[in-house]
């Protein structure tokens, strides 16, 4: 009798303590941007820019912090490659932007190697925040390349922020800068990084900052898996703040309690996402409250123009003299267009357009190619009507490939051309081919009917491609032309050839039409 005395003693007292016990409350806004791609400085209409976005970041923290909130600002990944201001430092003026910013963490996106991989760590150096990946490792120890994952304190919560990277970074990188590196699956590696985080550090909260796109409904097709996979398939993820496919989530999407969301490309939106956290003990329950895009001196989910919003004087002082720098070089003219060349993703990745044609009769030209082709992802911008400076070739050759070539008979010339050609109709495809020299029927899988300036090509002939060095590594589906004895890399990059085009030929925008349709 005594024992159940005891018992029921112990009982009512533990049930005391569990209704006695404290609920902490914390108001949490994460702030996200992702695809930066060297826009630290506003465009030509005065939109976005890194200026601007200070004085919103300074704005929405000043008056969090009214409310007893915190904020944590995150990047997704891809700050390199996307203007000449940006390139010609090796994106140095984006990282210390971000500095100034106060950026938290940061995804490797798979554009960060664009450049080599010392290049990269210099990067890393550079940043006063920490470049997240779980799932890059290094080759030489096998052990991580980066930080898979960091614990930010807040107000006695804990916030663990993991990195992710798409895999299809080794599908669409130089392989001399991916060379120290390997990239595992992002699935399998958070199925494993989670549970060890969630034993370990015991989080409030767990915040996954990625690379690997938005896909809808998860259909990723032929690429690697993006962020509505990694939700379904992995548990434990509050939010996931993503990148890559640089298309703007205006309404976030809800996997069980997985929250997504993703906020375009350039800085134009700035994320914003509130959050509440309760914690009673050791448990903790995570509620979501708003979430919204704040356009940056640009137009809203509406199409409108938004309040115009003032740059920051601090941060004008840091970027100006790099973009004075680079205006001294850019502005050059280098020759003049009677009619505008379309450069834009959803034009040259699905159609071949009179700018591919230039590239392409630009690329031949100088490796004295019989043809030439291009694929659409190696197109980055348009080129206006009027003056071509050479800023504006930079920004359509933003990666700094060269141009290769090699010599195929009439059997490789139809290999290559299903393999430059088997994405067709797949969306938004940067391996879509833009030629110029070459023609062809194509009717199903099968091709036909091929003609080399106008002549059908003979048997036993062989003939000159030219491409850039991505391609022709066997990227974006395209064969691996470096097996070839013929093979050759003229040293001169896709800019350059435009640009040396441009200046010695003209731009003729009659003879630069498509001559055929895909």
């Amino acid at each position: 009798m005594k024992h159940l005395h005891l018992l029921f003693f112990v009982l009512i007292m533990a049930s005391a303590c569990t209704k006695n016990q404290k609920t902490e409350t914390l108001k949490l806004t994460i702030l996200h941007t992702n695809d930066h791609h060297g826009r630290y400085w506003k465009d030509k209409k005065g939109r976005f820019g890194m200026s601007a976005r200070q004085t919103l970041v300074k704005r929405i923290r000043n008056k969090i912090a009214t409310t007893g909130g915190e904020v944590l600002l995150l990047s997704g990944g891809d700050i390199n490659t996307g203007t000449p201001e940006s390139d010609l430092f090796d994106a140095e003026p984006d990282f210390k932007g971000m500095n100034l910013l106060k950026y938290d963490a940061m995804a490797v996106g798979n554009h960060e190697f664009d450049n080599t991989f010392d290049i990269l760590k210099k990067q890393e150096e550079l940043a006063n925040f920490p470049f997240l990946s779980a799932n890059i490792y290094l080759k030489k120890d096998g052990k991580r390349a980066f930080k898979p994952y960091v614990i930010k304190m807040v107000k006695g919560f804990k916030i663990a922020i993991v990195g992710l990277t798409t895999e299809d970074t080794q599908n669409v990188a130089l392989d001399k800068n991916i060379a120290p590196v390997e990239f595992k699956s992002t699935v399998e590696e958070s199925k494993k990084l989670i549970p060890e985080i969630q034993k370990q550090e015991k989080p409030d909260m767990i915040i996954a900052v990625t690379h690997m796109g938005h896909y809808h409904d998860g259909n990723y097709g032929n690429k690697a898996p993006g962020d509505i996979t990694l939700a379904k398939k992995v548990s434990g993820f509050d939010l996931i703040v993503g990148g890559h496919t640089q298309k703007p989530l205006f309404e976030p999407v809800k996997i069980g309690k997985t929250t997504v969301v993703q906020a375009g490309e350039w800085g134009k939106y700035l994320g914003q996402i509130d959050f509440e956290i309760q914690k009673s003990g050791d448990k903790s329950k995570v509620v979501l409250k708003n979430t919204q895009l704040i356009p940056v001196n640009y137009k809203d989910k509406t199409g409108k123009m938004g309040e115009k919003i003032p740059e920051d004087p601090d941060m004008l002082k840091l970027l100006s003299p790099y973009y004075q720098q680079a205006q001294e070089k850019m502005v050059e003219v280098i020759g003049k267009s009677e009619c505008p060349l379309d450069g834009k993703r959803e034009v040259v990745r699905s159609k071949q357009a009179p700018l591919g044609v230039l590239i392409a009769r630009a690329q031949k030209t100088l490796g004295k190619a019989d043809f030439a082709v291009v694929n659409g992802g190696g197109i980055r911008d348009s080129l206006p009507k009027g003056d071509i400076k050479l800023q504006d070739v930079y920004q359509v050759h933003p990666f700094g490939n060269t141009v290769v070539t090699a010599e195929l008979n009439d059997a490789e010339i139809l290999n290559f051309l299903q393999g430059a050609t088997k994405r067709l109709g797949s969306g938004d495809n940067g391996a879509f081919p833009h030629f110029d020299g070459i023609s062809f029927k194509k009717q199903g899988h099968d091709i036909f009917d091929i003609k080399i300036n106008g002549e059908r090509v003979e048997s036993g002939k062989t003939y000159k491609v030219a491409i850039n060095n991505f391609a022709a590594q066997g990227k974006e589906g395209y064969i691996d032309l470096r097996e070839f004895d013929s093979y050759v890399d003229t040293g001169f990059s896709d800019a350059y050839a435009l640009e040396n085009f441009i200046k010695t030929q003209g731009i003729n925008c009659e003879e630069i039409q498509p001559k055929f349709k895909l």
